[in-house]
């Protein structure tokens, strides 16, 4: 085995700054400017082909991604394939056997005066030649939305089975004219062709192969019952009716089919928190109907990732994150390369991120907390690495700050999990409190790690503490922890948040003048409703793409497929519920707030619309409250284009100094 100095170092020639080999960092990082934080990642997604020859990725051109293929063979003798995505952004990428590429990219648009989110999927090869539309308009027919005489399915992309083995099909499933029952087919990826396979039904709107080519699975609810339980269904050959074998509902317990076992077809891998109300691995016998075998649970944490292998068919490793990430492995030689990759990367938290299907080159992800992320190509035959990009090279010479995980008792005795970060150099507890940032993040059926955030660490780069708590109701300590959080929008989970923010001040880390409160999406609406409950409490608060006003936002989802199901469930219900409702909705509220707000919104929002936050600065103006309304324009929901995303920190930045210092 080489030594780890004399490996050497590549860096593709396309990336704009040259990194130093190694695992270090030199400098404490100074007060860096807002661009170096608010620029999008270098690298969105990269995807390495089965045979390792070439890597997709989506890298920055300007002020948007473009896709970009290279041919690892051709480096530096040849550019590589490069396709500007216009007004799509890329969702995802994934390679075929032979090397046909499949790209799915979205764009907000309106159906029937409903803002929704399209999505289409294209194929073409390494070169960039034969692109085909695999999912084509059909002719019009009434009842259906049309673009011009054709029918266009919105949700175009949803995969049911990529079929690693078969170069040429993929399983889909979609329906034009009712998303509701969607319908499975097999999809040529080179002449865009289709068969239909199943019709689906009321009650089925998934289905799962057995990893020999069989649909031997499906899953779905009844949206024409209200409140419809998530079912399983089985049948032994594909000849067979469908069985139901698991009611979420019944058993009070989610059961999530990951993968056949291809040595036993009768043996299914399984993800479910039947046994400690914590997502566990396990193999479940379906002809007799039980779990046979608990290959990993954790006492505390839910599993928060399966590593399949290469062709997605068998069980190679979880994950899960208490203060940091842990592993579980299933594969000896998998766990073998890791620790192999790690020991080249000491001090770094290691993601495998795409594999050649014989593990011969592998993306790598090198993290921290305080470091901005950099890709490696590992060449396993020479037990090399080779930089490949650095998500942020405006970054990377910087040492930024530590993460710390802390926890907190809330005012009922349950223990919250939270993130602090104070500003480079400072230590716990600081000489002098603090300004201070509390920032719930979005879900809220989410959680927050101790993972890089370039938000995070520009409030602490530029002074500020920051606290990133895990609500009742953030995903990942499981199900009781996250449904104690159920239909408590703006009760339970904002005191949480409240007693956090008192946590930072007894503990003199917070400057108790000079607190301010900043989410997005739920993480919004809880900075809102932070400063109608606790108007003494936070000199400020700021919400990106927030929730304002709950019954408005039940309206809205239950224009959707399955929406008022899921919002029913974790919110409440629009008329039972409705005083409880409107009292938690700070848009009903703004006469109670006596703290400056910031309120910034993306245009082409279709997670929460942007009437959201209108209707805010509408009640705030009425309300003669201090506040600044921003739109972001052309922007969604998750801040994915350059300009506006940097206008979004240079916002934040701006209202927070004249507020806090």
């Amino acid at each position: 085995m080489q030594s780890q100095t004399s490996r050497g170092v590549w860096v593709c020639w396309s990336v704009l700054a040259l990194l130093a080999a190694g695992s270090g960092w030199s400098a404490v990082a100074p007060k860096l400017p807002v661009e170096a934080f608010g620029s999008l990642p270098l690298m969105g997604q990269a995807r390495i082909s089965p045979d390792g020859r070439y890597i997709a990725a989506a890298m920055l051109d300007g002020a948007r991604y473009s896709l970009v293929i290279y041919d690892l063979e051709q480096i530096g003798q040849q550019p590589p394939f490069r396709a500007p995505t216009g007004d799509w952004d890329v969702n995802w990428m994934h390679w075929k056997v032979g090397n046909r590429l499949l790209v799915s990219v979205r764009q907000a648009f309106h159906r029937d005066e409903v803002g929704v989110i399209e999505t289409r999927l294209w194929a073409l090869n390494a070169d960039g030649s034969d692109l085909k539309r695999l999912v084509q308009p059909k002719s019009g027919s009434k009842g259906s939305w049309l673009d011009g005489s054709q029918v266009v399915v919105q949700v175009a992309d949803q995969i049911v089975d990529f079929l690693p083995d078969d170069p040429r099909h993929i399983l889909m499933a979609f329906n034009p004219e009712d998303p509701r029952r969607p319908r499975l087919y097999q999809i040529d990826v080179q002449t865009d062709r289709r068969a239909q396979l199943s019709p689906g039904g009321d009650s089925i709107q998934w289905w799962i192969l057995d990893g020999k080519g069989h649909v031997r699975l499906a899953q779905g609810r009844n949206y024409s019952v209200n409140n419809a339980n998530l079912k399983t269904y089985y049948r032994a050959t594909e000849d067979d009716d469908w069985t139901e074998i698991w009611d979420e509902g019944q058993k009070n317990a989610e059961f999530l089919p990951v993968v056949f076992d291809r040595a036993d077809p009768d043996i299914l891998y399984v993800s479910s928190e039947h046994e400690n109300g914590r997502h566990g691995l396990f193999r479940y016998r379906l002809s007799s109907r039980e779990f046979i075998e608990k290959l990993f649970l954790h006492p505390e944490m839910d599993i928060d990732d399966i590593i399949l292998d290469p062709r997605g068919l068998a069980v190679e490793a979880v994950s899960y994150v208490t203060d940091t990430r842990h592993f579980e492995w299933f594969s000896a030689d998998l766990a073998s390369l890791y620790r192999e990759i790690r020991s080249q990367l000491p001090g770094w938290s290691i993601g495998l991120v795409s594999r050649a299907f014989d593990d011969s080159r592998i993306i790598v992800r090198a993290s921290a907390a305080d470091h901005s992320s950099r890709y490696y190509i590992y060449d396993r035959a020479a037990e090399k690495l080779q930089l490949f990009a650095a998500a942020y090279p405006q970054l990377d010479e910087y040492d930024l700050s530590r993460v710390v995980p802390v926890k907190y008792r809330a005012r009922d005795g349950l223990e919250i999990p939270a993130y602090l970060t104070l500003p480079p150099g400072v230590r716990q507890p600081p000489q002098a409190p603090l300004p201070a940032i509390v920032m719930p993040h979005g879900g809220p059926e989410a959680r927050d790690y101790g993972d890089f955030d370039p938000e995070v660490q520009m409030l602490a780069n530029h002074g500020y503490a920051v606290l990133q708590m895990n609500f009742r109701g953030s995903s990942g300590y499981g199900a009781e922890f996250e449904q104690a959080g159920r239909r408590e929008w703006g009760e339970a989970m904002q005191d949480d948040v409240t007693d956090g923010t008192r946590w930072l001040i007894d503990s003199k880390i917070a400057d108790p003048a000079r607190i301010c409160i900043v989410g997005g999406s739920y993480g919004g609406y809880a900075a809102l409703m932070g400063v109608v409950k606790e108007p003494q409490l936070y000199r400020c608060a700021v919400s990106i793409n927030g929730v304002t006003d709950l019954p408005d936002l039940l309206n809205y989802r239950a224009k959707f497929v399955g929406g008022r199901n899921e919002t029913t469930r974790r919110i409440g219900e629009i008329w039972r519920d409705s005083a409880k409702l409107e009292r938690n909705s700070p848009a009903r509220r703004a006469a109670d707030i006596r703290a400056p707000v910031l309120i910034v919104h993306g245009t082409d929002d279709r997670v929460v619309p942007i009437e959201q936050s209108q209707k805010m600065r509408d009640a705030l103006e009425k309300a003669g409250k201090t506040h600044r309304y921003v739109e972001l324009q052309d922007e969604e929901h998750w801040l994915t284009h350059r300009d506006t995303r940097l206008q979004y920190f240079q916002e934040l930045d701006a209202f927070l100094a004249a507020q806090l210092h």
